[in-house]
């Protein structure tokens, strides 16, 4: 539990939960987590793993004109809706209306999973307001 909490607390200050707009126009949940610490955010990436139940999404590294590099982790769909649910209850009041927005926007379609995962949430989306 306390790495959960401790995600929850890095994506609290250095997060960004979004929706992306696919082709179709379906808003789809987006976590995000870029800083310059690569330890950082690998560490975020094997808890995101460890939640998921699979192997860590990829961090990719860019370059900064001061030369240092910058470490990106994205998820989306319904890996980052899990996330999300996952750390709901340590995030701060803004965070969580945040992200039972983009929650609730997120008209998953492809997959039966994430439809079936969509629903169940529903009700634990109402309690944030």
């Amino acid at each position: 539990m306390t790495h959960i909490a401790w995600l929850a607390g890095l994506l609290e200050g250095e997060g960004c939960f979004s929706e992306q707009r696919s082709q179709a126009a379906r808003p789809t949940p987006l976590v995000q987590l870029v800083m310059t610490d690569e330890d950082t955010v690998g560490q975020a990436a094997q808890t995101i793993g460890h939640i998921l139940g699979k192997p860590a999404h990829r961090v990719r590294a860019y370059p900064l004109s001061s030369g240092k590099r910058k470490y990106v982790l994205s998820l989306a769909g319904l890996d980052a809706a899990k996330t999300m649910m996952t750390i709901l209850p340590w995030m701060g009041i803004r965070r969580k209306q945040k992200i039972a927005t983009v929650l609730r926007l997120w008209e998953p379609r492809v997959y039966k999973n994430a439809v079936a995962y969509r629903r169940e949430i529903a009700s634990r989306l109402l309690e944030v307001g």
